[in-house]
């Protein structure tokens, strides 16, 4: 008895397969496997666009790339962000807001999400740094070439940026003329002018 179902189903089975050989035969022919998949390459486009739009929308922050040592320009243009943060709203991002106990890559990589500014205070001490040009860098880039993001930096320090891709960009004040070479007064010229550079992109 046993026997006799299975050569039933195993008959059945390969009806079956015949069947859809021809139906997929049929529909080949007629054009509907192609227009099936046109319909799929649309969808999964139009999800892509909406995906891409939500991440764009995400980016409302400003993101502070810097170098440890470079930790007292940081804070001076923090005071400026503070003020400008209290009358627009703009909140800003910067790795001393890590809680103890955070997981710290994981944090930065959540506000390089966020980012829709990001400020690269660009130093000797930052172009050392493996993390920011392994990790930060090409993160940021990526951002601002397919999301809206825009990179501003500020030269800190003299250096070489012959062969970096910084060098791309225009920088908020002369090169030759970095923030360490500046008394304080110029230097609070600069984050003013930085700040207002912010504001233009919210």
């Amino acid at each position: 008895m046993a026997c006799e179902k299975l050569g039933e189903f195993y008959r059945y089975g390969k009806v079956v397969a015949r069947d859809l050989v021809k139906a997929r035969q049929y529909y080949k022919k007629a054009g509907y496997i192609n227009i099936a998949a046109s319909i799929a390459a649309e969808i999964e486009a139009e999800e892509a666009a909406a995906a891409l739009e939500r991440r764009k929308a995400a980016r409302k922050e400003v993101f502070i790339s810097y170098a440890r040592r470079d930790g007292e320009y940081r804070d001076e243009l923090g005071l400026h962000l503070k003020a400008m943060s209290r009358t627009r709203e703009i909140t800003w991002w910067d790795d001393t807001q890590i809680k103890t106990g955070a997981k710290w890559d994981t944090e930065i990589k959540a506000a390089l999400a966020r980012a829709k500014i990001a400020i690269m205070m660009v130093s000797v001490n930052l172009i050392a740094s493996d993390y920011v040009w392994e990790k930060e860098l090409p993160a940021l880039l990526e951002a601002a070439e397919n999301e809206g993001a825009t990179i501003l930096w500020v030269p800190v320090s003299t250096c070489d940026l012959e062969d970096t891709i910084i060098a791309k960009y225009q920088a908020i004040i002369d090169p030759k003329t970095p923030l360490d070479k500046l008394p304080p007064a110029e230097r609070n010229e600069v984050y003013t002018k930085l700040v207002k550079e912010i504001k233009k992109h919210f």
